[in-house]
């Protein structure tokens, strides 16, 4: 016969299974780079080190951030202007401004920042995706400025040449 199990909130039920009472009878765990038995570990990347390659892993990357944040600029720059020219290219061929757009701008100068930066985070390189992904989509309303500007011009220069009974621009010399 099989008997039913039913709920019970009054009291716990613990598992039977005994815990270790010690820290040396639990399994031993390995250093993932060297592998070494260790007893106090770190996390390296999701992985475990003994000290020593842990401080090892640090100082790798405890250098200066300096080239690697410049080269995240340089190639998240040109990420930003491509997304600048695709927002454009799609706001002026459909006439309207679709915020998907602007995710992918997003999502092409966040890949570009993270290649630049090696895999490497932190707040720096969010910021300077961040800034980036908005001068994008400000270069894309430049370039509708430029295009107006242009357009405005044009529209003036061919009324000047219309118009027959305009005064000829002279200068005069005063003897």
């Amino acid at each position: 016969m099989s008997e039913e199990l039913e709920l019970q909130f009054e009291r716990a039920e613990l598992d039977a299974s005994p815990a270790p009472a010690t820290p040396e009878a639990a399994a031993p765990v390995a250093c993932a780079a060297c592998g070494a038995q260790v007893r106090t570990y770190f996390s390296v990347n999701g992985l475990t080190a003994c000290r020593r390659c842990h401080d090892a892993a640090v100082a790798r990357h405890g250098g200066s951030h300096l080239p690697t944040l410049v080269k995240a600029l340089g190639l998240g720059f040109l990420a930003a202007l491509i997304g600048a020219a695709i927002y454009f290219a799609v706001a002026k061929i459909t006439g309207y401004e679709i915020g998907l757009v602007a995710i992918v701008v997003g999502l092409l100068v966040g890949k570009a920042v993270k290649l630049g930066a090696g895999g490497r985070g932190g707040w720096r390189y969010q910021a300077l995706a961040v800034a980036l992904c908005y001068l994008s989509i400000a270069m894309s309303y430049g370039a509708f400025v430029v295009a107006e500007l242009a357009k405005r011009s044009e529209a003036r220069a061919a009324e000047a040449r219309a118009a027959p009974g305009a005064p000829a621009a002279t200068s005069r010399r005063k003897n």
